[in-house]
């Protein structure tokens, strides 16, 4: 089991967006605090977590069709992660 937000530094709050890539291996998580957390199934730590510093809740993710950047939506703002 793992506790996503736990390993994306937000203990206790809640997942609000969750997906994975085209090819599996790598799960994107966003948080109700605003952080999105970059997994390889591979390893057990992130990859990449990113505070996008406005405490907002993370709405979807979704991953760019050559499966090398991440897009996040929190409210009325789209985020990159390259």
């Amino acid at each position: 089991m793992v506790d996503a937000a736990a390993a994306a530094g937000a203990a206790g709050a809640g997942l609000t967006a969750l997906r994975f890539d085209p090819g599996g291996l790598q799960l994107a998580a966003g948080t109700s605090t605003g952080l999105v957390g970059l997994w390889d199934l591979r390893q057990r730590a992130p990859l990449l977590v990113k505070d996008h510093m406005y405490g907002e809740a993370i709405r979807d993710i979704k991953f760019h069709s050559g499966g090398v950047s991440v897009c996040c939506f929190r409210g009325r703002a789209v985020c990159l992660l390259a």
